[in-house]
């Protein structure tokens, strides 16, 4: 009896959460009216790639970049830097501290600027969700880490 009453409370714990869809596009219906956030995440993930080939230049097998030549700013004159994690394993950048307006500085001197729209993971965090580079949109339902054309 023991064995069927927790099979009866593990199955409407189960069904009783609502499933989320795993498209990318799609934003979870939360309630998020119990949460107070003290950080808002907004993550951004991308890799700097080549225009023409495609090739990444930061951690493709002949970089034209180092890792430090690649900057993220929150204005135009490049005083607000956004921090930037390397992740080699995985061979990308991210940060959790993206904004909808940001201004991406290559090697000290081009600058590109990011238009992005976010959607919402969970209550305290979103991620890109639509992406244009010098007003060109790169994408609308955006992959988890982006390939940004640079010239």
């Amino acid at each position: 009896m023991k064995s069927f009453i927790s099979v009866v409370i593990i199955s409407m714990l189960a069904f009783s959460c609502k499933k989320l869809k795993v498209n990318n596009c799609t934003e979870p219906e939360l309630d998020c009216s119990h949460i107070s956030c003290f950080i808002y995440n907004s993550y951004f993930q991308f890799n700097v790639v080549d225009k023409t080939t495609g090739i990444d230049l930061v951690f493709g097998n002949n970089p034209r970049y180092a890792t430090a030549d690649i900057k993220l700013y929150r204005d135009a004159a490049h005083v607000y830097a956004i921090p930037l994690a390397v992740d080699n394993i995985q061979k990308h950048f991210t940060t959790s501290f993206a904004a909808a307006e940001m201004y991406l500085v290559v090697a000290g001197g081009t600058t590109y600027k990011l238009n992005v729209a976010f959607k919402g993971i969970d209550c305290c965090a979103g991620r890109v969700k639509s992406l244009q580079v010098n007003n060109e949109l790169i994408c609308t339902c955006c992959p988890d880490v982006i390939s940004v054309s640079v010239e």
